[in-house]
């Protein structure tokens, strides 16, 4: 059986006047909306459940996350009542005298924001685009981050670019965030003609990038679908989660669950360069079955990848609501949402 990620398209069409663009298309204005959704929403209490940092910050947080939303400032002779966990054991041994690291507060935490805008993600049979609906759980994301003064940082990737932002503070980083957001997905639904379309995405490039963007304790927000991830890139994923808290959230479609009911339907396979109208024939209880089965595993496999690594893991389907799901996410707290049940 071929892989559900992989094995069909809607087949392309001119979208028709009665079909609402904003399904299809990012929406600046209603990312700037979702400010008014995110009221009460609030990351630190999700994670309240953690051993909290002995130093008290003037951001968001006592960080109750990895890290301690502490930069290095200098190195200095051991004092009564310093934490030995500070100590530094190298420059004690070359100067025969113990010294301790000393911290300054780091103001804002930084919040890194991954969306994914490959071609797996520009597909919907329910709702959003799910590319559009990572864009839109982006944005509700960046308004709670942003309420808790914290910077707002992150990456937009597809097979054929990637944008970077490096942490802003204040309405200034998110609204940038925004515009690009809105603009790279357009490009994306109307490509250029002289651009490379047959880019192969390779995932070791984008953690390569990220290791060297992401600055360790911060909060990284991962959307997409994943399909990408396999075992020869997930210590790349484990190192991430490793030094930063993690948040992955699995956007997927109903059709990539469950076949459509039975009968004979008119697709496209997406890895057919002529795009070649085929009839699939989804009466067969065996094939339907073992469809399902198939986006199951899939679903445990993510499921336990991130709760190995120590990454946090919720789903959103296209046709759901972002407020929804991410209040019930909070509302539960982490330690719940990390055990989450199968629900398929």
């Amino acid at each position: 059986m071929s892989n559900w990620k992989s094995f069909f398209k809607a087949a392309q069409k001119k979208p028709s006047t009665q079909i609402n663009r904003s399904k299809l298309e990012v929406n600046l204005q209603e990312l700037i909306a979702f400010r008014y959704q995110s009221s009460g929403l609030d990351f630190s209490s999700a994670f309240s459940n953690i051993k909290k940092a002995h130093s008290s910050l003037s951001g968001g947080y006592r960080s109750p996350f990895k890290g301690r939303g502490l930069d290095f400032d200098e190195v200095r002779p051991y004092q009564p009542g310093d934490d030995i966990r500070n100590i530094d054991w190298n420059v004690t041994a070359r100067s025969n005298r113990v010294h301790t690291k000393i911290f300054k507060e780091e103001r804002e935490r930084p919040v890194f924001l991954l969306v994914d805008f490959r071609d797996s993600m520009l597909f919907a049979t329910r709702g959003h685009l799910k590319s559009v609906q990572a864009a839109r759980f982006a944005a509700l994301s960046a308004w709670i981050a942003a309420d808790d003064h914290n910077r707002i940082g992150g990456v937009i990737f597809s097979e054929q670019e990637q944008y970077e932002l490096r942490p802003q503070g204040g309405h200034k980083g998110v609204l940038k965030f925004f515009n690009q957001l809105s603009k790279i997905h357009q490009e994306r639904l109307n490509p250029d003609r002289n651009s490379q379309n047959n880019k192969i995405f390779e995932p070791m490039f984008l953690f390569k990038r990220l290791k060297k963007v992401i600055k360790p304790g911060s909060l990284i927000i991962f959307i997409s679908d994943f399909s990408f991830l396999d075992e020869e890139n997930l210590h790349q994923m484990h190192y991430l989660a490793k030094h930063n808290d993690f948040i992955a959230t699995f956007i997927y479609d109903v059709m990539e669950m469950e076949l459509p009911p039975p009968g004979s339907y008119a697709i496209t396979a997406d890895n057919d360069p002529e795009h070649k109208i085929i009839q699939l024939d989804t009466r067969d209880m065996g094939y339907r079955n073992e469809y399902r089965h198939h986006f199951i595993q899939r679903d445990k496999f993510l499921l336990n990848t991130f709760n190995q690594i120590g990454a946090h893991f919720l789903r959103l389907a296209s046709n759901e609501d972002p407020v929804q799901v991410m209040t019930q996410f909070l509302g539960h707290g982490i330690k719940k949402a990390r055990v989450a049940k199968n629900r398929f």
